[in-house]
């Protein structure tokens, strides 16, 4: 009888931890994904939408003030000559000028290289979602809207203590996944089989289905989903990133069904070794949906998507352009007076 008692203790064991396990597995392939999309999507697009609206603006303010200090640096150069009686023309002064500011324009030139990047970024990005959206029968607006599928932010509002946090998760994206078990996370499993089922069809929501075809290339090929990996799986983990990031639906279709998930049950048996591998599996999952959920926080926090609500006030912008435009006209004014400050040091010399 008392065996009967311990065994049956040990399968409840096993099964509370192959159910905890199974719905972290979800988890964290979903906050992957939404780090992954911040970082590689949403926030270059942000970015680029805040240089053609703002960072154009500052670019040209740091570039003037780059000026300002060359110039004062040849007026320094020039004046202290005039006192030793010597002579020094504006160019060997703006030499040594160059000189001393190289790393400041060397920066400059990295910023506007950048903005370029994340311009061009932007643009194919916009190109690639029309394109599925249209592939898919969707139009541009609705495949967007119809994509939000979980509001982060207000579930990383208040975390304080893991087990409340995560349970409290699981109701949550058991309802904006469609509903379903808060146990298994069956019903998402099944929802987003649905998706990849439905992938070559016409009126299935292309952004939700990226999201949802990387969600479950990260779950399989994530070192502590997989236990047997291979060079191949890196590979394919890579490239997905890489189609995700360029938004290739066609691509993430091929490379998922490249994929197959291991099954926990047919991973960890219920013997005592496998349930304590079972733990360690489940703390480390743990750990990186603490820091996966840091991260997304972080990001949120940080610009560019810190200037996102600014950026939606079209008021705000404009309030802030011409600000900025007040700083450049001042900028100029300041430039053309030391530019006839070096004018005159230049008489004073030859004369």
């Amino acid at each position: 009888m008392g065996s009967e008692i311990v065994l049956t203790e040990v399968i409840n064991e096993y099964e509370a931890l192959i159910k905890e396990v199974q719905k972290l597995k979800l988890v964290v392939a979903a906050l992957e994904a939404e780090k992954d999309d911040l970082e590689l999507n949403v926030c270059r697009r942000l970015k680029a939408e805040y240089d053609e609206k703002i960072g154009h603006l500052e670019m040209q303010i740091l570039s003037y003030n780059l000026e300002i200090e060359r110039l004062r640096s040849i007026i320094e150069s020039m004046q202290a000559a005039v006192n030793r009686d010597e002579k020094v023309t504006p160019e060997e002064a703006g030499k040594e000028a160059d000189e001393k500011l190289k790393s400041f324009y060397d920066d400059l030139g990295e910023r506007a290289e950048q903005a370029k990047k994340d311009e061009e970024f932007a643009r194919t990005r916009a190109q690639q979602d029309e394109e599925n959206a249209r592939n898919a029968g969707w139009g541009e607006d609705e495949a967007e809207a119809e994509g939000e599928e979980f509001d982060w932010d207000e579930f990383f509002k208040n975390i304080d203590d893991f087990n409340k946090a995560f349970e409290d998760f699981m109701k949550a994206f058991a309802g904006a996944f469609g509903g379903g078990s808060e146990g298994s996370g069956e019903e998402y499993s099944r929802s987003e089989s649905n998706d990849q089922g439905g992938s070559a069809k016409k009126n299935v929501n292309p952004a939700k289905e990226l999201k949802s075809l990387y969600r479950k290339i990260v779950k399989a090929l994530h070192p502590d989903n997989k236990k047997n990996r291979t060079p191949k799986d890196d590979e394919l983990l890579m490239e997905a990133k890489k189609a995700f990031e360029e938004g290739n639906l066609e691509r993430l279709r091929q490379i998922a069904e490249m994929i197959e998930d291991e099954d926990i049950e047919k991973r960890f048996k219920d013997t005592p070794e496998d349930i304590e591998a079972l733990k360690n599996l489940k703390t480390r999952l743990k750990t990186r949906f603490m820091y996966l959920q840091r991260e997304v926080t972080r990001i949120k926090n940080s610009f560019p998507y810190s200037e996102k609500d600014f950026l939606a006030d079209e008021d705000d912008v404009a309030a802030k352009q011409e600000e900025l435009k007040k700083v450049i006209d001042s900028c100029k004014n300041t430039i053309a007076a030391l530019q006839e400050r070096i004018a005159l040091l230049q008489k004073q010399m030859d004369g």
